[in-house]
């Protein structure tokens, strides 16, 4: 499934199940490290999924910020595919 936007990932998570969520942070109306820290502080059956940052910012203090904000990794875009393996 595909969220276009920080609300309509709500939507899906509201009714779906998800083993795994690749969160980008660019999302438009709440980003993804507003998304996460919501999902982590208010959805208790939602905190032990993981949520793996993609993003095309590739500092540390960008990685440093989608882990703060409890993403449990961050992939830097473009993806290779072996990294997702």
């Amino acid at each position: 499934d595909v969220a276009d936007s920080g609300k309509s990932v709500f939507q899906l998570l509201d009714n779906h199940l998800y083993h795994i969520i690749l969160m980008d942070i660019g999302l438009p109306d709440i980003n993804g490290l507003e998304v996460t820290k919501i999902i982590r502080e208010k959805h208790c059956d939602l905190k032990n999924i993981p949520i793996i940052a993609l993003t095309a910012h590739a500092y540390d203090t960008d990685r440093q910020a989608c882990l703060s904000a409890g993403m449990n990794d961050v992939i830097v875009k473009p993806v290779m595919r072996e990294r997702l393996n």
